[in-house]
């Protein structure tokens, strides 16, 4: 089977190309053939994956603000590699939409986050005035008509439309208000992106650590919350050989420094961006506190090395990851004070906290990449028959 990925960014950028990369070597293993279509080339110094050699790629003008000619060389593309599955990962469904027309490809579109979100406490450009002219309230619910507008387009021009977690598919249900008669939504989560199995006989080698990995970017990760929550952990005298590590960089850096200076953090550490797999080894529980999240991968890694995970319940796919109390802990919004308590019962009870390192460990492998293949394998079956 021909399969064609459509990306902003390629090679490397951040969750979904790690994913991609993840998927379509796999696909490639199997004996498929896989190409990328991408408008921006993105690499670092370090790269985190390696990506097979028989995977092909090309760049394109644009995916977005498209023109008849983006259409064209899209489809010849298309039509000069025989391609059965278009999967839209980052890309304009409407371009894909046209440009597979008159072939036989089939149009796979990928939903990377929670369905509808809030719009940012700040904003800038025209958004900025927009809410300024509107208000609050009705700049909401612009906000919100905007995003399920272009739900609305994705499902109507895709032949699958493809969430991270069932939650989301019911939600998408509620607020569309669309009868899928064609039973073109489903529901497909992200695999592990590392091949490795944490050995629980060297738990005792992990260290009294607290780690976050992720994008400093403070409207979505709220890093604040952490180094408020971190405040109280240093009040305490019981946990003086515990650390908090920060892996991840992002245009809130400086600004998350200079909080931690000003609550006088002694014992956080900021690595800027570097592979957390080694930091995932060594440390015992790690922290999440977003906003919203489309799958929050960083949860699953941790479960993999067995360090449990803390998140706080603001989106309905950490449910398929985190059972509360039994492989990691689920917080109330914004409730701080619970966070601290419950982070100060993990850190002070090394029973308790191996207990929900061993059935993390255990309940990640439900993700591993054979698995979700599997189900992507399934999904192209599915559509190539029709």
């Amino acid at each position: 089977m021909n399969i064609l990925y459509i990306m902003r960014y390629w090679p490397v950028y951040g969750g979904g190309e790690t994913i991609t990369v993840t998927l379509a070597n796999e696909f490639v293993c199997r004996g498929h053939n896989v190409f990328i279509a991408y408008m921006y080339d993105k690499f670092c110094d370090l790269m985190p994956y390696q990506l097979n050699k028989q995977i092909h790629s090309k760049k394109l003008y644009t995916i977005e603000h498209y023109r008849n000619k983006d259409v064209e060389e899209l489809h010849r593309y298309i039509v000069e590699n025989d391609i059965d599955i278009m999967i839209n990962q980052w890309g304009n469904t409407s371009l894909c939409f046209e440009a597979k027309k008159n072939t036989h490809c089939k149009l796979i579109t990928c939903w990377h986050l929670d369905v509808l979100r809030k719009a940012p406490k700040e904003l800038s450009g025209k958004a900025k005035y927009l809410r300024l002219l509107l208000g609050n309230n009705l700049y909401e619910q612009y906000n919100l008509r905007k995003q399920l507008k272009i739900h609305k387009l994705n499902y109507k021009f895709s032949d699958r439309y493809i969430f991270l977690s069932p939650f989301f598919v019911n939600e998408y249900a509620i607020y569309s208000g669309i009868n899928d008669t064609q039973k073109k939504i489903s529901a497909i989560a992200n695999p592990l992106t590392y091949h490795y199995r944490y050995n629980i006989n060297n738990y005792s080698k992990k260290k009294r650590n607290v780690l976050f990995v992720g994008r400093i970017l403070e409207y979505h990760k709220r890093l604040s919350y952490i180094l408020k929550i971190w405040k109280n952990v240093e009040n305490n005298s019981n946990f003086n050989d515990w650390s908090l590590t920060v892996v991840g960089d992002g245009p809130d850096i400086e600004t998350v420094k200079n909080l931690a200076d000003s609550l006088l953090l002694r014992r956080v550490f900021f690595e800027g961006f570097k592979d957390p797999r080694s930091y995932y080894e060594e440390s015992s529980v790690f922290m999440m506190t977003s906003a919203f999240e489309g799958f929050g991968m960083t949860l699953l890694e941790a479960q993999q090395y067995a360090t449990v995970p803390m998140a706080m319940d603001t989106y309905g796919s950490l449910h398929d990851i985190i059972v509360n109390g039994e492989n990691g802990i689920i917080e109330p919004d914004n409730a701080l004070d619970k966070y601290t308590e419950d982070l100060f019962r993990l850190m002070n009870d090394y029973n308790y906290r191996k207990q929900l390192a061993i059935n993390g460990l255990e309940s990640s492998q439900k993700f591993s990449v054979q698995k979700i293949s599997d189900k992507w394998i399934l999904c192209f079956n599915q559509l190539v028959k029709k």
